[in-house]
């Protein structure tokens, strides 16, 4: 059995997803999970293949 990370992002503006990104670069395999205030996640347009892909809800 794996030991596979878990990562809590807390922040939705450009530094969050940029930090959830780079751990997912690190890391393929952890359990990434992001806490927003508001409705509305940032993301800027280099960021929309991670969005397509699943990694934000």
């Amino acid at each position: 059995m794996e030991n596979h990370k878990k990562i809590i992002v807390i922040g939705g503006s450009a530094a969050g997803p940029k930090a959830a990104a780079r751990a997912r670069r690190m890391d393929e395999f952890a359990e990434i999970t992001m806490f927003q205030k508001g409705p509305d996640l940032s993301m800027a347009s280099c960021g929309f293949p991670y969005f397509v892909g699943g990694f934000f809800d």
